[in-house]
């Protein structure tokens, strides 16, 4: 076991486009669209794929998880500016035809807090779509319906509760979805169904107390999926869903019980960040035959865990130079 010196500390308070903290999602993947809660940290290291196969365990403070950038909406190449309107009004006027623009209705209320179908006569190849800050309660069943290029959709920071089978309907291209910020309390099996090609999901700093075991059977294809800063009190048990999942963030919940068995038939896993839960219990499965052989990271600072079973790990991480962060725990080593 080498263990490295302690990093200090990013600046309280320091913005980080991406919205998140320093675990989340990273700016450089969809900067112009994704601006999550404001107090984000930043002083991200830069991440390293070309570590040698060999087993590590590693302490350490301060981690973030940057994520790799996605696809772009694969019939939609960006080629122009960010196109800003003032009213609803003026969008569904306009010609925004061009697959480059990135719409932002930077003062715009909705009337009732309801934001209606949008149907502005271009919308057909618009590529991105922000409506953040907006004190959206409430989403019309096929609001987005006419947006049939939507890659990536920003409704953070509104005060969304739920969400339903309709509320995505027609968005069946859309790679990158934000919903951090809100009201939710809960996934439901349908309300993701219409998203068969989401990459990215971000839930962060909403009220999630729990997740359909089926939420993400409809979305495959997710390789990110942050659900931090929420009110989790167990892991959820929808994992097995996403055998491409690659990045996931369940950071500041209150898990108490780590499973490896939740995520057993997630082998393509890189990234897993439990930090700052209250976790007691740490069941890698002593007799399981799984393993994360891509894994570089597991953060599990920040917990009451008292015992660790480094044999396990190893076996668990396959021959990944993988590190496992323990920091602010009180351990010892079986």
């Amino acid at each position: 076991m080498s263990v490295c010196p302690k990093q200090s500390e990013p600046p309280k308070g320091a913005a980080m486009k991406g919205g998140r903290s320093a675990t989340h999602f990273p700016p450089q993947a969809y900067s112009s669209t994704f601006r999550g809660p404001p107090g984000a940290a930043t002083g991200a290291p830069p991440r390293s794929d070309s570590a040698p196969a060999t087993m590590a365990l590693v302490l350490l403070l301060g981690l973030s998880l940057p994520l790799g950038p996605l696809a772009q909406a694969a019939r939609c190449s960006p080629a122009g500016p960010t196109q800003t309107f003032g009213s609803l009004a003026e969008f569904q006027a306009s010609n925004a035809s061009s697959c480059a623009v990135s719409v932002n209705f930077s003062a715009q209320r909705f009337e009732g807090d309801r934001l209606p179908p949008l149907r502005p006569s271009g919308a057909a190849c618009l590529l991105a779509l922000e409506l953040r800050n907006k004190s959206l309660a409430r989403l019309a069943d096929g609001a987005f319906a006419n947006l049939t290029c939507l890659g990536r959709l920003d409704l953070s920071q509104n005060r969304l509760a739920a969400l339903s089978k309709r509320t995505f309907q027609g968005l069946d291209g859309l790679l990158a979805l934000n919903l951090s910020g809100n009201a939710l309390i809960g996934l439901a099996a349908a309300d993701l169904q219409p998203l068969p090609r989401l990459r990215l999901l971000d839930v962060s700093f909403n009220r999630l107390v729990g997740v359909d075991r089926e939420a993400f059977n409809a979305s495959p294809a997710l390789r990110a999926l942050n659900a931090s800063h929420n009110q989790l009190k167990r892991m959820p048990d929808c994992f097995d869903a996403l055998p491409e999942l690659r990045e996931l963030s369940l950071d500041h919940n209150s898990i108490a019980i780590f499973s490896a068995q939740a995520l057993s038939g997630n082998s393509a896993l890189r990234r897993l960040d439990f930090m700052k839960n209250e976790m007691v219990i740490l069941h890698f499965g002593e007799n399981e035959t799984f393993s994360w052989p891509e894994l570089r990271l597991l953060n599990l600072s920040g917990n009451c865990l008292g015992t660790v079973s480094v044999n396990r790990a190893h076996a668990l991480f396959g021959n990944s130079a993988a590190c496992l962060d323990l920091n602010d725990n009180h351990f010892s080593c079986a």
